[in-house]
């Protein structure tokens, strides 16, 4: 499946890390900054996970608080990817049981997160990244799927 989107270049916000979450998306990070950034995986002192690791023994809360941060890092470096590139990357993610990297950019997507906060969708460049991330999720129901019907049903024709 080809996702079309007229919001390029991709524009990341805040992941929100969790206490039930942070194993999954720390797995996520192994993965994703071995294939971003893979020189910084050579020594224990650089090995970014090593670091976050160090900082969880002491402060989980930081930890889950640059985890975050190291996330939308990856998100952003990989923007710009080809597609065959992110196709790869998802397909492995998802054999590993984790959040492709496709469905991570929309899962976090300012354009999605914005939607969701205003509770409507207010234009045709919102309307297309909500029906990529329900595309890309794979999901006919839930709040993005109301969404979409409810702005399919009054939107302007022409």
């Amino acid at each position: 499946m080809r996702i079309e989107s007229n919001l390029r270049p991709w524009q990341p916000c805040a992941v929100k890390v969790t206490a039930d979450n942070f194993e999954q998306l720390r797995a996520w990070f192994e993965y994703m900054g071995r294939e971003a950034f893979p020189t910084a995986f050579d020594s224990p002192d650089t090995d970014p996970v090593a670091v976050l690791d160090r900082l969880a023994a002491t402060s989980k809360a930081k930890a889950r608080q640059g985890l975050s941060m190291a996330i939308g890092d990856i998100i952003e470096m990989t923007s710009r990817w080809p597609a065959q590139k992110v196709v790869l990357a998802d397909r492995r993610l998802l054999e590993d049981g984790l959040p492709s990297l496709s469905e991570m950019r929309l899962r976090f997507s300012g354009a999605v997160q914005r939607v969701m906060r205003q509770g409507r969708i207010a234009t045709e460049a919102e309307y297309h990244a909500v029906r990529n991330a329900v595309e890309v999720l794979g999901r006919e129901d839930g709040p993005l799927w109301r969404l979409l019907l409810a702005y399919e049903e009054h939107r302007p024709r022409h």
